[in-house]
């Protein structure tokens, strides 16, 4: 089962924090000079050396007393990863924080594209040591040096021989296995090169398939003389070039036409000018003397970039095809005009063919054919109005790619009064941010109309961006009717758990209350848009209107078993209201079932409904991430055992779990073909757990609170940051509670954990189930996944009082100034 909006939670930050974490005890230091790193990282977390990038490798350190090695690995140490630099060896310590610099490189050849380790080994001379295990990614725009030659296979020329005269063209496809500078030309049997298709200048071209088109022209847009021509196709990169060599033949005439060939009569768009960043579409007519085997292609330049008919029939008469501006992989294309080339064939003699060509406008500007534009769609919010003292709103808001986000509320006077987001990362696909109706400091706005302005810049690209703006409405008098009811109503769903497979379909039902409704209907995967069944189709007055799904997504292929939840959005003029309904594609009779279904707090008899735990529970096991026992309870006061652990991180983290392999994985003191075995060999193949010295794993041993914590937070998305304040009376600022204070002073500003009735953190208390479940939870509710609103987490230490405060135990103080309790 997909998980949905924890697939943020992919990346790692810190390598093998996991590992280090499932081992390391909540315990006091001795007052002896052991050498402790109770931190490090790296900056920035992926660099490339072809670039000239370098990167930086810091540590934290208990000691000066101590000597330093730092090593890199081209895997995880612990499981025979290959050391290939080392960067300190007996280094004297210096002073905190302490950093080292790599350029990735071989002399002047970078290192290959891939994740790597490094290892901090610090020692001091009574031979006490310690060690930290991180890692960082090597990128670039090939293979990043020190690999192989790029390579070009698959080189295959359709159409040859091919007639000029007659319209026709050939069309040469190949492909690389690397990003590769291309250059493609054509040459005559004398070696002159007659056309130019790509000529190496642009940027590096990705891996993958590539198809060029020839018409038989030269370079001086004249036809060619009849004859063996052949295409020179060179890939180059920083690892060295190929080379591919193939022919085709220009012959007039072709063979003659007997008669057969059909004829095409018409071929236009319309509207021949479109924004597919609207959502506008255009339709392709054309019509036939005949029926004929007909290919229907986008092409820029000489370029096919999409093909929406390939060889299929179509009948005599007038026929139409849709194109929604996107080429062949699926992305946006950029404004300008573009060749639409119709091809029709007779049915029984392929040779005996007719060609036209028209053109189509793309306006405004796309996202690129490499997702190149932020854009933002799809916005509104919901309810609007909205009653402050009943409910909050929502914006919502679509982005065609990961972006860092912003969001502001302005009143009548355009003055600023709350920023909801302030650049925070949010993924590729559908968002959406609550407002309660609040200005900046807590305090209640008053009824008036409000506009909501959101920004959102690449992450890759702070000048990428693209605003969009909205108004909404606090009226405490009117407020709304939960979002529904004046201009749509009765949402429900047929056949809500279908089978595909079997011809079924689910069926999205609701009644238009008023003519002139403008509606989207839209399939959820999560936060993606995976298929639009309507998009922004204006309706009339009608009980009882119904939409089918297929159970596929846009590029009509069938999508997994899974739950799927319909988002239906109605809008006349100011007026906007969005529902939503649960659907679950099953083929193979195993149902999930969907969220709040049962009487118990998801189907677990010993969470009640009133159970604090209960939303948090219900969402987590509809996702998968968390499952009851055999008797259908789910202990949520039990502590999570290790084996526990590594599963429920690894489903949150969206890892493709691996099958069991039948060993012991070596670790003495599992079972073989237990139902964690599966969940250990992934998470030891990941690099995210490891067992202890001694060659066990220990499957039943606890995690206490602030283990997990770190663990977690070091696997988001987020940089925590450094905290000087001591957030609970049993969690004090000194040494060996260094390494965890930032998570828990950052679990504090969001609420993330509780606490027990004396306030107190617990920090070295087992986790229980329950409250894993709420971390997860609180985690996603307040928007956490992919980066954290700094507006929010400044606000909430301001509480406390500027002053002096000294650290117990140990008699240091600090200053905290009111501003900033980190650096």
């Amino acid at each position: 089962m997909k998980t949905l909006s924890f697939s943020r939670l992919k990346k790692l930050v810190a390598g093998a924090v996991f590992a280090l974490m499932l081992a390391i005890p909540v315990a006091q230091v001795s007052a002896a000079t052991a050498p402790d790193i109770y931190y490090s990282y790296t900056s920035p977390q992926a660099f490339n050396p072809t670039n000239n990038e370098t990167i930086d490798i810091f540590w934290y350190v208990n000691t000066l007393e101590a000597s330093v090695e730092i090593n890199i690995y081209d895997g995880l140490p612990s499981s025979g990863g290959d050391l290939v630099w080392t960067l300190l060896g007996e280094t004297a310590v210096g002073a905190a924080p302490n950093p080292a610099v790599w350029d990735g490189k071989i002399g002047t050849q970078p290192y290959p594209n891939g994740k790597y380790y490094y290892q901090v080994t610090v020692e001091n001379d009574l031979n006490q040591s310690d060690e930290w295990v991180g890692s960082f990614d090597i990128v670039g725009g090939s293979n990043g040096g020190g690999g192989n030659d790029p390579q070009i296979g698959n080189v295959s020329v359709s159409n040859d021989p091919f007639d000029p005269t007659n319209n026709e063209t050939t069309t040469l496809t190949f492909t690389t296995d690397q990003c590769a500078f291309l250059l493609v030309e054509v040459e005559d049997s004398n070696n002159n090169t007659v056309a130019t298709l790509d000529d190496d200048q642009g940027s590096c071209t990705p891996a993958g398939t590539h198809t060029y088109v020839w018409d038989g022209e030269n370079q001086s847009n004249n036809d060619v003389a009849e004859g063996m021509y052949d295409f020179e196709i060179t890939a180059t990169n920083s690892n060295g070039s190929d080379f591919a060599t193939t022919d085709v033949e220009v012959e007039y005439d072709n063979g003659g036409n007997n008669g057969n060939a059909p004829e095409i009569l018409e071929l236009y768009a319309d509207p021949d000018e479109f924004n597919p960043m609207d959502g506008e579409e255009t339709d392709i007519f054309f019509r036939l003397d005949k029926d004929a085997d007909v290919t229907l292609q986008i092409l820029d330049g000489n370029t096919v970039i999409r093909t929406l008919v390939n060889n299929s029939n179509a009948n005599s008469g007038l026929s139409f095809v849709e194109w929604d501006g996107e080429d062949n992989s699926n992305d946006v294309v950029d404004e300008g005009f573009y060749a639409i080339r119709l091809t029709a064939c007779d049915e029984n003699d392929a040779n005996e063919c007719d060609t036209a060509f028209a053109t189509v406008e793309v306006t405004e500007d796309g996202n690129g054919g490499n997702n190149d534009d932020m854009r933002i769609t799809n916005d509104f919010a919901n309810p609007n109005p909205f009653d402050p003292d009943e409910e909050n709103t929502r914006i919502y808001y679509t982005i065609n790619m990961d972006g860092d986000v912003t969001i502001k509320i302005y009143d009548e006077d355009d003055d600023l009064v709350r920023t909801i987001l302030d650049d925070v990362n949010r993924s590729e696909g559908a968002n959406s941010s609550s407002w309660n109706g609040e200005d900046r400091y807590g305090d209640e706005l008053p009824d008036g109309d409000y506009t909501y302005e959101i920004e959102a810049c690449d992450e890759n690209d702070s000048s990428d961006c693209d605003t969009e703006t909205g108004t909404v409405e606090i009226d405490r008098d009117g407020g709304s009717n939960n979002g529904i009811g004046d201009l749509i109503d009765d949402v429900h769903v047929n056949n809500a758990i279908f089978d595909p497979t079997d011809g079924e379909e689910s069926e999205i039902c609701f009644d238009v209350l008023q003519d002139n409704v403008e509606i989207t209907i839209q399939v959820l995967d999560g936060n993606k848009v995976v298929n639009n069944i309507v998009y922004e189709r204006e309706l009339d007055e009608q009980n009882n209107r119904c939409y089918e799904w297929d159970g596929e997504d846009d590029d009509n292929d069938l999508l997994d078993d899974d739950v799927y939840q319909y988002r239906i959005r109605a809008e006349k003029g100011s007026d906007v209201e969005v529902a939503f309904a649960y659907t679950e594609l099953d083929t193979d009779g195993i149902i999930i079932g969907f969220p709040g279904d049962d009487d118990s707090c998801g189907g677990f008899w010993d969470v009640p409904d009133d159970s604090p735990f209960c939303e948090a529970i219900r969402l987590m096991s509809y996702r998968g991430i968390f499952s009851g026992y055999p008797d259908g309870s789910f202990q949520p006061y039990a502590p999570i055992n290790r084996a526990e652990t590594v599963k429920v991180v690894l489903l949150a983290l969206d890892y493709n779990i691996l099958s069991d392999d039948g060993t012991n994985l070596g670790y003495w003191d599992v079972i073989r073909n237990a139902w964690y075995m599966p969940f250990l060999r992934t998470a030891q193949r990941e690099g995210v757990a490891t067992g202890y010295p001694d060659g066990s794993f220990r499957p039943a041993g606890n995690i206490n609170r602030v283990e997990l914590l770190r663990v977690f937070l070091e696997a988001s998305d987020i940089t925590i940051p450094h905290c000087n304040v001591q957030p609970y009376p049993d969690t004090p600022i000194q040494l060996d509670t260094r390494w965890y204070m930032d998570y828990v002073c950052f679990a504090k500003a969001y609420g993330l954990m509780g606490t027990d009735a004396n306030g107190n953190f617990n920090p070295d208390q087992p986790m229980t189930r329950g409250d894993v479940a709420m971390l997860f939870y609180n985690f996603e509710v307040r928007g956490l996944f992919g980066g954290y609103n700094q507006t929010y987490y400044n606000d909430y230490w301001n509480n406390f009082v500027p002053g002096y405060y000294t650290s117990p135990g140990y008699g240091y103080t600090y200053n905290y100034s009111g501003y900033y309790p980190y650096y």
